[in-house]
C-alpha cells in the first residue's frame, strides 16, 4: 500500500492507466499544465502532446472530439474544469454519447471527469452538483469516489469500461484527505461498479451517502455514538448508476430507519429517488433526506455554510429522524 491524496491518487491512476494501453488519452482544458486542480500535472512530459491534449474552450468540442476518437479505438479520457460545464456539453453527452450503444450497437468507452460541489465559495457557476441531470440519460454510468482508494479503483474500472461514464470529483477531497492505495500489482485495486462500501456499522439508523458527504456521515456517526449512544451504520454508494440497491434495502430494513445525505439540492435530488427504493422495498422504513437549499449556491463564506449540508447538520437530522412522531 502507499498513502496518497485523493488527487494524486487520480492522477497515478491516470499514468499507470496510459503506460497500460496506448489508446488512452487525456483531453480537456489546460491538461498540459495540470488542469486547474493539478490533477494531470507531470503527464504531459511522460507520455507527450498527443495524449495529453490541450482543447479549447469549448465542452462540446471536447466531448465531440472524444467520441470521434473513441469510434476509432481510442479510449478518451475527458476532463472538464468544471462540472457546472457539462451543461454547456448536454446535448453531445444525453444525445450522442450515452445513447450511442442503444441506437448503434457500438459502445463508446469516454470517461468524463470533472469536479463538483461547493465548500470552496466558487459561487454558482463553480459549485455545482450535477449527478441528477444526468440520473435520468440511460446508458450512463455515473461515479462519485469518496477515499483515495476509490478514487484509484473506480478510475481504473471506469476507464476499462467499454461505455461512457461519468466520473465525478468533489474538489475539496483534492488535496486535503490522504489514505492508502493499492499498489499498481494489486489484482484487487480496480473496484467494480455497482458495490456500495459499509463506513461504519450501526443498528440504530442508517445514512445513505456517496462523495464528500459520506466522509461527514461518517464523522457524524462517531460523534452520535460518542455524545448519544445512538448507533448509525454509514452506507457509501460509490456510483449512483448501477446502484448497489440490495445492500441499501439490506441495511435499511435491518435499522428501520435511514437518512439520505447528498450536497445536491434536497428538492428534486437523488435523494427522493433513493428513498422511494426503499420505501418500495419495505413501506415500514423511515426515510429522511438532508440536502443543500434549493438557491444557487452563495459566494459569501457564511451563506455557503448555510447553504450546504456538514456533519453537524447530519447529527442533528439522525436525532430528528429517531425523535419523529406521525401527527
Amino acid at each position: 500500500m502507499r498513502t496518497l491524496y485523493f488527487g494524486k491518487a487520480i492522477n497515478v491512476a491516470l499514468a499507470e492507466e496510459m503506460e497500460k494501453d496506448s489508446s488512452v488519452y487525456i483531453i480537456g482544458q489546460d491538461v498540459g499544465y495540470g488542469g486547474v486542480y493539478g490533477i494531470t500535472k507531470g503527464l504531459r512530459k511522460k507520455f507527450g502532446e498527443e495524449r495529453v491534449l490541450d482543447a479549447p474552450l469549448s465542452e462540446n468540442l471536447i466531448l465531440g472530439h472524444a467520441a470521434g476518437s473513441a469510434l476509432l479505438g481510442r479510449r478518451p479520457v475527458v476532463e472538464i474544469q468544471f462540472s457546472d460545464f457539462l451543461s454547456v456539453g448536454f446535448p453531445m453527452i444525453t444525445q450522442l454519447i450515452a445513447s450511442y450503444r442503444w441506437r448503434s450497437g457500438t459502445g463508446l468507452p469516454i470517461v468524463i471527469r470533472a469536479p463538483y460541489g461547493g465548500g470552496k465559495n466558487g459561487g454558482p457557476f463553480h459549485s455545482q452538483c450535477p449527478e441528477s441531470w444526468f440520473l435520468n440519460v440511460p446508458g450512463l454510468k455515473i461515479v462519485i469516489p469518496s477515499t483515495p482508494a476509490d478514487a484509484y479503483g473506480l478510475l481504473k474500472t471506469a476507464i476499462a469500461d467499454p461505455d461512457p461514464v461519468l466520473y465525478l470529483e468533489h474538489k475539496k477531497l483534492y488535496w486535503e484527505i490522504k489514505g492508502e492505495v493499492p499498489e499498481q500489482d494489486d489484482a484487487n485495486a480496480a473496484i467494480p461498479f455497482g458495490k456500495a462500501a459499509i463506513r461504519h456499522y450501526g443498528h440504530d439508523c442508517l445514512i445513505v451517502s456517496y462523495g464528500l458527504t459520506a466522509l461527514m456521515a461518517e464523522e457524524a456517526a462517531k460523534v452520535l455514538w460518542e455524545k448519544n449512544e445512538i448507533s448509525c451504520a454509514v452506507l457509501d454508494l460509490r456510483t449512483l448508476m448501477p446502484l448497489d440497491e440490495q445492500e441499501m434495502i439490506r441495511f435499511a430494513n435491518s435499522c428501520g430507519k435511514v437518512l439520505i445525505v447528498h450536497e445536491a439540492p434536497k428538492l428534486w435530488g437523488p435523494g427522493a429517488w433513493l428513498a422511494q427504493i426503499v420505501k418500495e422495498a419495505n413501506h415500514h422504513v423511515r426515510v429522511g433526506i438532508l440536502g443543500s437549499q434549493y438557491t444557487p449556491s452563495p459566494f459569501s463564506p457564511p451563506l455557503e455554510e448555510f447553504y450546504l449540508p456538514n456533519s453537524e447538520k447530519i447529527v442533528q437530522a439522525v436525532k430528528d429522524l429517531l425523535t419523529w412522531r406521525k401527527k
